[in-house]
């Protein structure tokens, strides 16, 4: 869940996607997923709802989480604000989306598009990161908070694949 589910009320929202959807919702907690035979955990933060400028933000539930996982299989972590990079790095996920900016939503044009009001927040605003060996995607989202506009920064429904890495740095 995001900022806004907390404000409207954590409980509520996820009591009602779990009566009017399938979603298997994480809240602080993980799932394993088994693909072509192996493990793919998938770790779920609950954001705190706290803040807009929250830079050196770090979730206990997180570092509990990673200590529960096993070491087999690969790791993904899903969580609303990307503020939590140098955590996520630092407990070696290799994967991590986050949403939370709209992606600036209010962006200088091209070619320093990534100059927008997000940056007060963060300064990872939209799209693929990386920061060692994890990757961040930062998501834009369909929404907007505040302003009810967009300018510079299209609406966004991230499709992504995922290759496994045969440590060799070429995809299979």
């Amino acid at each position: 869940l995001g900022n806004h589910d907390v404000y409207t009320g954590a409980d509520q929202v996820a009591a009602g996607i779990r009566e009017l959807t399938p979603i298997h919702l994480l809240r602080d907690s993980f799932v394993q997923l088994t693909i072509r035979d192996a493990p793919l955990w998938i770790v779920g933060i609950e954001d705190g709802g706290h803040g807009m400028a929250d830079r050196g933000i770090e979730s206990q539930a997180l570092g509990r989480l990673a200590s529960a996982l096993p070491r087999m299989g690969d790791r993904i972590v899903l969580v609303h604000r990307p503020n939590y990079l140098p955590q996520i790095e630092r407990l070696g996920f290799p994967l991590a989306l986050a949403g939370h900016t709209h992606g600036g939503q209010v962006s200088l044009p091209m070619p320093v598009q990534h100059w927008n009001v997000a940056r007060v927040m963060t300064p990872w605003t939209r799209g693929l990161i990386t920061s060692g060996a994890t990757r961040l995607y930062v998501n834009r989202g369909l929404g907007v908070g505040g302003i009810a506009m967009r300018l510079n920064c299209p609406r966004e429904i991230g499709v992504l694949t995922l290759q496994p890495d045969n440590h060799d740095g070429v995809g299979e």
